[in-house]
């Protein structure tokens, strides 16, 4: 059996909230949000916490991730339907899948922010859970892409991205520093929602 691959022109779904992307609203975006969302989730409801910090000169786009699967399997039925959840990889054919979601985010930024007009404009990029691998990996592996401001929430950078890459695409910040986990002592119980 011989594996091959073949490229292909790919529909992608992103939301975006705060300043319109036309007319005289464009003219006054100061700042732009990447947020990538984590593992499981969909841009729409990652994007909900963030609406209250949109204005007319702060526009939050939240992509989705290309790939998307049913988070229960064990309800999905004739008569029942399970929730969805997207991911921005796996393991399975991983190198394919990282060069995807780069061009993904590249043509979205390219859409978002033409290059004529992105001079005036402030770029974060925020990445939570599988995000921070996603937008770790755009920021060092991307066209373009040069953030101002880079939050990193929930995750880890992956072993792949060097973070002395991180500081030479970050738009005058010479700086990365990374916090490192403390150590996490066990306790035998757990909170709701985490395993001990």
């Amino acid at each position: 059996m011989i594996e091959h691959h073949l490229a292909v022109t790919r529909t992608a779904r992103y939301f975006t909230t705060g300043s319109d992307e036309t007319g005289e609203a464009a003219s006054e975006l100061r700042e732009l949000w990447i947020v990538c969302h984590g593992y499981g989730q969909l841009a729409a409801r990652f994007l909900e916490p963030f609406v209250p910090l949109a204005t007319p000169w702060r526009r939050i786009v939240a992509p989705e991730g290309l790939s998307r699967f049913y988070l229960d399997r064990s309800r999905v039925g004739v008569n029942t339907q399970a929730g969805v959840g997207a991911t921005w990889m796996t393991r399975e054919d991983r190198e394919h899948e990282i060069v995807d979601q780069i061009a993904y985010l590249d043509a979205l930024l390219d859409h978002l922010l033409p290059a004529a007009s992105s001079s005036h404009v402030r770029l974060c990029v925020l990445g939570f859970s599988q995000g921070v691998a996603t937008a770790t990996r755009w920021l060092v592996r991307g066209g373009r892409v040069r953030a101002d401001e880079v939050v990193l929430w929930a995750g880890s950078v992956p072993a792949d991205v060097d973070p002395s890459n991180l500081a030479g695409r970050l738009a005058g910040a010479p700086d990365v520093r990374l916090p490192t986990p403390a150590p996490c002592r066990r306790t035998g119980r757990s909170a709701r929602g985490t395993r001990p």
